[in-house]
């Protein structure tokens, strides 16, 4: 048995769609969807040309520097690179691996 619900909205009783109202009411302010200025995508873009698995300390340098929290800086990291492995360019982020790993360097 299917744990969704798949009856559309207009059959739905109204105690369940009173709960996913007030599941959506719960959402925390901080999973709320953030929107980025076009200079504060571009420096993160940036970034991520330059490494796309960027240490702590430079993921709270580029938030301080953007105005933005440092979860929202790592969350966009993330996502940068789930779009590039689901866009069939994972390679670019193993070839990055290899390259920063310690025993690549000579």
């Amino acid at each position: 048995m299917c744990c969704v619900d798949d009856r559309d909205a207009s059959t739905r009783s109204p105690a369940v769609a009173d709960l996913a109202a007030r599941r959506r009411e719960r959402r925390p302010p901080e999973s709320m969807p953030q929107c980025l200025s076009e200079t504060q995508l571009m420096s993160l873009r940036g970034a991520f040309e330059r490494d796309k698995y960027p240490s702590k300390q430079l993921r709270a340098s580029l938030a301080s520097d953007l105005d933005l929290s440092s979860l929202v800086v790592r969350r966009w990291f993330q996502n940068q690179r789930a779009r590039l492995r689901r866009t069939g360019h994972a390679h670019l982020l193993a070839e990055e691996a290899q390259v920063d790993s310690p025993g690549a360097r000579s």
